[in-house]
């Protein structure tokens, strides 16, 4: 089965870096955890003091920002309140952001995608220091080198005892 490739390269304003990594546009699966940043970077308060991050002709020219701008609020906010989304949707979506935002700006959006990802990947649990001290002990007498493995062999110690527990 052919599937059908997105360009989802940025289209540069100034010159293409001769080498490197291309800027990439926004994936499917990146539009949930984007909308609340481009909602909050495309503040008007945001424009004035991130003007680099703009392009010339949305800072300066009146007519170009009601309509490229104004189109990017809407459709983020459509998007916002659709669970899924069409790719015609993230197609605009992509055309305007690179009509929005400069090279410059789009690297620095790119990057705190990117920080963003990745926290959504970890997870932050409190325990005393007790069970810490514990589960440290724990790690040594098995030769565990993380928090992770740890805990893992531990769930799954504990399934297998669950599933013999059930068999008698």
């Amino acid at each position: 089965m052919l599937v059908e490739q997105r360009n989802l390269n940025w289209r540069y304003h100034e010159q293409s870096p001769k080498s490197g990594r291309r800027l990439l546009l926004l994936d499917m699966t990146e539009i949930d955890t984007c909308i609340p940043l481009l909602t909050r970077v495309l503040e008007s308060k945001s424009l004035t003091r991130r003007v680099g991050w703009f392009t010339p002709d949305l800072l300066n020219n009146k007519e170009y920002y009601q309509t490229t701008y104004i189109a990017l609020c809407n459709i983020l906010e459509r998007l916002n309140e659709q669970m899924e989304y069409e790719q015609q949707d993230i197609d605009y979506l992509n055309s305007l952001l690179n009509m929005t935002f400069s090279d410059f700006g789009w690297r620095n959006m790119r990057k705190e995608i990117s920080q963003l990802k990745k926290r959504q990947k970890k997870s932050h649990i409190e325990l005393s220091n007790d069970l810490i001290v514990t589960l440290k002990q724990y790690m040594q007498q098995h030769s565990f080198d993380n928090f992770d493995q740890a805990i893992d062999n531990l769930l799954s110690e504990s399934m297998a005892f669950e599933e013999d527990f059930d068999n008698k």
